[in-house]
């Protein structure tokens, strides 16, 4: 759930976010939880909105208070289903490597040895051979990736927020 601030906790919690510096007035890249918030406040005969929920604070001007909520919802927004179709991922191929991907690495060779073959070649395996992922971005939340194999194996969720990826067949 988006924590939205509305009324003057808003307006101070934008003027933080836009504070003025001995430099100069100054953007705030705030990513801290605490400052992760939509909100709203009355601004003269408008009603200032802002956006810091991803830490990258974005501001805009409604005529009323009703419009600005639906953008800090998003409800004004047009729906744009994720899907997946054979097309509509772009493919990424990652060559896996103790020194750049340790973590990974040392699983993709756990996971060779598992099959049955020795670790010398379960390493080399996992060096020379690149594991195809296909990237989605879903609009207003992120870039993702998935296994291309995954998906035509089992349900894929949205890691941002938690919905199925319906797959439609072409």
């Amino acid at each position: 759930m988006r924590k939205e601030i509305f009324g003057m906790k808003a307006k101070e919690m934008l003027k933080y976010l836009l504070q003025d510096t001995e430099k100069g007035p100054m953007f705030s890249i705030e990513k801290r939880a605490e400052y992760r918030c939509v909100g709203v406040y009355p601004n003269t005969k408008k009603y200032v909105a802002f956006d810091n929920y991803m830490g990258e604070c974005f501001v805009e001007e409604f005529e009323t208070f009703k419009e600005a909520v639906k953008w800090i919802r998003y409800e004004d927004k047009p729906v744009t289903e994720l899907i997946f179709t054979a097309d509509s991922g772009d493919l990424l191929e990652v060559y896996l490597s103790p020194e750049k991907t340790p973590n990974a690495f040392i699983k993709k060779v756990k996971c060779f040895q598992i099959s049955g073959i020795s670790k010398e070649l379960a390493e080399k395996n996992t060096i020379n051979t690149p594991i195809s992922l296909e990237l989605y971005y879903s609009v207003d939340q992120g870039l993702f990736a998935v296994e291309s194999g995954a998906i035509d194996s089992i349900p894929i969720y949205n890691p941002y927020d938690g919905s199925e990826i319906p797959v439609i067949e072409q």
